[in-house]
């Protein structure tokens, strides 16, 4: 069992004797989490995940595509939601990568905290101060500001104070009376916690079947295109190759001929000379056709990248034009806009029919 500090240190936590921890189990500080609970709709749990982001679009002053949501089971005031930066998580599995450490769930600090029944847990340790409102959610910070907190959330007599003897005298009036002594530091109530119930944030693009594309994400789009192009670009280059070189070969038997029977005062024409440079020519407007379609590849990678919900259906490569399908959870009108406006390239779109709960649309791009 590992344990990340809010200053990103890995550390591990020792087992006490005779007890034996959860494999694979790390703890993340709280700080850098924030919970949430949205009210939605019943269905599945794939389905969530796609529509909490903007559900709680307002909540955060950072865009939804740069934060990861993970879910909780639905309860009857909403779905229990924890949000984290994606930068965040990189970050983590970074340094679990490089420790060699398997992560199979990461888990706030905050649910390893003692919860009673229809109570909230306050835990003072070492400066910190941990806030547990419930089974979900809690919040970490100094003192003072999680004391102002707390007590907009209920009266004094609700909360479960723990704290050093020798720091009570530091705790808020009202929770002075009601502290009792920590039951141990909080690196060992890691140990013996009970993980079933708080919400792993290895879900979606961090699952732990999906950690390898989660490495590659920001990616994904290119190397899709880029390898069903690469399929297409094969096939196109073989048959112009093979149209080339029967060219040439017709080239040369005229230019054979020509070079026999023609003379303008007494000067030979060089009609071989002139046809290697009409080939050289050929070469030449193929390789910079080739570059343009690769520059447009890349920078359709963008505009796809930011859509969440999308799918690519359908990707083909015919005569310098990209024909793109995609099918989206939601409005595509945002995404029409942005190959609209694609740099180096002009773009047309046609709706297609709707397939289940997704609205369809095809592109067709092409460089300028």
């Amino acid at each position: 069992m590992w344990k990340i500090t809010p200053d990103s240190k890995l550390l591990e936590l020792p087992a006490p004797d005779g007890v034996r921890t959860a494999r694979g189990v790390v703890w993340v500080p709280t700080e850098m989490l924030v919970f949430e609970r949205p009210k939605l709709p019943p269905g599945r749990k794939k389905l969530w995940r796609q529509t909490v982001p903007y559900a709680l679009e307002d909540a955060f002053i950072e865009s939804i595509e740069m934060l990861h949501f993970a879910l909780g089971e639905m309860h009857d005031d909403g779905v229990p939601v924890a949000a984290v930066a994606r930068r965040r998580m990189d970050e983590w599995l970074a340094l679990l990568a490089d420790a060699g450490v398997e992560a199979r769930v990461i888990l706030p600090d905050v649910c390893a905290l003692p919860l009673e029944p229809e109570r909230r847990t306050i835990w003072y340790e070492n400066g910190r101060c941990l806030y547990r409102a419930d089974e979900h959610s809690g919040m970490a910070g100094s003192l003072e500001w999680i004391a102002s907190l707390a007590s907009l959330h209920g009266r004094a007599d609700r909360f479960d104070v723990y704290c050093n003897s020798a720091d009570t005298e530091t705790l808020p009036a009202a929770w002075r009376e009601r502290a009792r002594p920590l039951p141990g530091p909080l690196d060992q109530i890691m140990t013996s916690a009970d993980v079933g119930a708080a919400i792993n944030l290895l879900q979606g693009d961090y699952a732990p079947g999906s950690t390898a594309s989660t490495w590659v994400r920001p990616w994904r789009w290119a190397a899709a295109l880029a390898l069903v192009l690469f399929g297409a670009h094969l096939g196109a280059l073989t048959i112009e190759t093979r149209w080339l070189d029967a060219r040439a070969g017709e080239f040369a038997q005229n230019t054979g001929r020509l070079f026999e029977s023609l003379a303008i005062d007494s000067e030979l024409i060089d009609l071989r000379a002139q046809v290697e440079r009409r080939l050289k020519q050929l070469e030449e407007h193929r390789a910079k056709s080739d570059s343009n379609v690769w520059d447009l590849v890349a920078r359709m990678e963008q505009p796809l990248s930011n859509c969440k919900s999308c799918r690519v259906d359908l990707l083909d490569f015919k005569q310098q034009e990209i024909l793109l399908e995609v099918s989206i959870a939601g409005d595509p009108q945002q995404l029409k806009r942005l190959f609209e406006k694609l740099p180096g390239a002009q773009a047309t779109h046609n709706d297609l029919p709707d397939q289940e709960d997704r609205k369809r649309v095809r592109f067709q791009v092409k460089p300028l």
